[in-house]
């Protein structure tokens, strides 16, 4: 909606300045368009100046925060302003080789997390959350969204991936279908970013102490070094006998009581023993 790209102007103005747009500004005088208007561009003017926007910053922030919203550009017209598809572009550049190898890779990637231990995959999860997603370590995996990502939704449907493969003249796996099913985690027909992070998660994250230390964390409810079913059991909000919960830990537990000290989880996670 138009109050949206408003907004989101609001925030790239932030972004690019470090202040505010309008300090101290009553609400009465931003609805007179006349007076509106005229604070707008002399602010805008000044930040460039101050700030040293380029013009494709500054063009497309003077679109988006314009008083008539229906003056204001589409979310996809602002998506593919030059602004944005030049960082777009620098991005690429170095990663494109490396990200072009990962997408073709990507379907066996996935295979290979399908057959993982639901607690391993659980655990991806929770590390994506808690990652910073525009490390550098990341890279790759972000542009490779971000191919497959074309119109810049932050969201992939079954329809999107089958669409890559058909750009790239290659047959759709048979087995697409289920991959993306065990990838759609709240089953609503689209894969996030997070999801997709969860899945393409690299090693050097995945064994990473703080992040393990993180995960970790979030699956042990009860904070007494282990995870246990009752632990899961409040994770998957199930009742405590819950023989799902039972049947995840058996997968990755030798002990006789079921449960995962964080000596097995980091293990598990592919790490040697951290502390």
């Amino acid at each position: 909606r138009e109050c949206d790209l408003w907004s989101a102007g609001v925030v790239l103005f932030v972004m690019l300045t470090g202040e505010p747009l309008l300090p101290e500004v009553p609400p009465e005088v931003l609805r007179r368009e006349i007076r509106s208007r005229s604070m707008l561009r002399d602010t805008l003017q000044s930040a460039a100046q101050r700030f040293g926007f380029s013009a494709a910053a500054q063009e497309l922030l003077t679109s988006m925060l314009q008083h008539d919203r229906h003056a204001r550009p589409t979310v996809r017209e602002a998506l593919n302003h030059s602004f944005n598809l030049a960082s777009y572009e620098k991005e690429r550049m170095p990663l494109f080789k490396e990200a072009l190898k990962m997408r073709e890779r990507l379907v066996d990637s996935c295979r290979a997390v399908m057959q993982e231990p639901i607690l391993k995959r659980v655990a991806r999860l929770a590390m994506a959350h808690s990652c910073d997603i525009c490390v550098e370590e990341l890279a790759t995996e972000r542009l490779v969204f971000r191919m497959l990502d074309r119109h810049g939704y932050g969201e992939l449907s079954i329809s999107v991936w089958e669409n890559d493969f058909l750009f790239r003249g290659v047959s759709v796996p048979e087995d697409l279908d289920a991959i993306f099913e065990s990838m759609d985690l709240n089953r609503d027909g689209y894969i996030s970013y997070v999801a997709f992070l969860a899945f393409m998660l690299p090693f050097t994250l995945r064994s990473n102490e703080n992040l393990c230390k993180v995960a970790f964390s979030i699956l042990d409810r009860g904070k007494d070094g282990y995870i246990d079913c009752a632990d899961l059991a409040v994770v998957f909000g199930h009742n405590e006998d819950s023989e799902m919960c039972r049947r995840i830990l058996q997968e990755v537990s030798e002990e006789v009581c079921g449960r995962l000290s964080w000596r097995s989880f980091v293990q598990l996670m592919g790490g040697e023993f951290l502390s």
